[in-house]
């Protein structure tokens, strides 16, 4: 039986995918510090590399999904961790490769792309510029993938704004449903960017999907649909039935709103993995697990 070994298992979008691919006829193995990600888990330190070692040794897995980094909300994009993260993602890939894996999935971001001033939808030929600590360490390990092992199979996966069940409280749909049912107002600090929100549980359902199927390369994963925060805020209010929406006025920006929405051709037309959540259903699964 082929072998799964996946980094991160704990966190949001590995949880949901742990149960996403019990279905499929592999072993699935987990690094975690704890022991309740499943039942083959190895619990250590993804930055203890005498432990990486010895776990990849003794599993040998044929495909590793590599979900873990440095996720802290507010402090990720330009948190100094970032760099120790790409040092020892790559040192992880050379590892896996050299022990005869066969296919490496990275869960990369769409930070890689960079400037989100222009309302431009990037595709995965467009030229990388990356601003943020965050989004420079993550395309630092993605050339290293593709130019290191352009013979190996392997998966950039650039998504964009993963929201669902069991996110964080700081991501801004939890945010806003918090202060909803804490009788408080929405304090929305750019209230015009138009960003792209998928479903945790279409994510998931495409890694799953693109374990099974025959691809190498880098895939946006995003619904390339259009969704601003003060958009989003109303239609909570509404479904809420009350609640309160406040503009930050003292937080400067420049008057600059961005534009952070995927071109996700490849992923629907190309590969035919379309996704089923929309916007509105992610608002009222969120709303619901908190308000029931």
């Amino acid at each position: 039986m082929k072998k799964i070994l996946i980094t991160g298992s704990n966190g949001f979008i590995g949880s949901v995918l742990l149960s996403e691919l019990k279905t499929l006829n592999f072993k699935i193995y987990t690094i975690s510090r704890s022991n309740i990600s499943s039942k083959l888990n190895l619990r250590g330190n993804f930055f203890d590399c005498q432990f990486v070692s010895k776990s990849l040794n003794e599993i040998k897995p044929n495909i590793i999904i590599h979900l873990a980094w440095e996720t802290t909300p507010g402090l990720f994009y330009n948190s100094q961790n970032n760099q120790k993260w790409s040092k020892r993602t790559i040192e992880f890939i050379d590892e896996f490769y050299s022990l005869g894996g066969s296919k490496f999935i990275f869960m990369s971001t769409c930070e890689e792309y960079g400037s989100f001033e222009n309302k431009n939808k990037p595709n995965e030929l467009t030229i990388c510029k990356p601003i943020s600590n965050y989004g420079i360490q993550k395309h630092k390990v993605s050339s290293y993938l593709s130019k290191n092992y352009h013979e190996k199979k392997w998966i950039i996966l650039r998504n964009y704004f993963v929201s669902g069940i069991n996110e964080k409280n700081e991501k801004l749909i939890t945010y806003m449903v918090n202060k909803l049912i804490n009788k408080k107002p929405i304090i929305l600090k750019r209230p015009n960017d138009i960003i792209d929100i998928i479903d945790v549980r279409d994510v998931t359902k495409i890694i799953k999907n693109l374990i099974k199927i025959d691809y190498s390369g880098i895939l946006n994963i995003g619904t390339s649909f259009e969704s601003s925060p003060i958009q989003l805020a109303k239609k909570l209010v509404k479904l809420y039935g009350s609640g309160e929406i406040i503009i930050d006025k003292n937080f400067d920006y420049a008057g600059t709103n961005k534009y952070i929405v995927s071109n996700n051709s490849k992923l629907i037309n190309n590969l035919k993995l379309k996704t089923k959540y929309t916007v509105d259903d992610i608002l009222e699964t969120i709303l619901e697990k908190h308000y029931v």
